[in-house]
């Protein structure tokens, strides 16, 4: 990705929402989840929150708690606040891209915490 923290296309943002289901899915089966990014503000705070959703927190709920348990600069990028709220995806949103598969996956990544 040329800009990280820019506009996500397609592909990428379906990422997000396979790394928070990953990640509720671990949770469920009673396992850690540890989800970090380079500075660990916005895409890793996008894929848990998305988690957080999932599980049935609004989407101000999961900003808040994300906020405050890591910084109040988590989440900062507004485009990715957006991305939390009800209606999305948005046609004509997301960044254009001749080859998504060539930008891969946002950069969080979801592994387990080993005790």
């Amino acid at each position: 990705m040329a800009h990280p923290d820019g506009p996500l296309d397609g592909t990428q943002l379906a990422g997000v929402i396979r790394l928070a289901e990953a990640a509720c899915e671990a949770l469920d089966e009673g396992r850690k989840v540890l989800v970090r990014c380079y500075h660990g503000y916005n895409r890793s705070g996008l894929v848990v929150a998305h988690a957080l959703i999932r599980r049935g927190s609004s989407a101000d709920e999961a900003i808040r708690l994300i906020r405050s348990r890591r910084s109040p600069w988590a989440l900062h990028n507004e485009l990715f606040v957006e991305y939390l709220r009800p209606g999305w995806p948005r046609p004509g949103c997301w960044r254009s891209s001749p080859s998504s598969a060539a930008n891969g996956l946002p950069r969080a990544q979801i592994g387990r915490a080993r005790e």
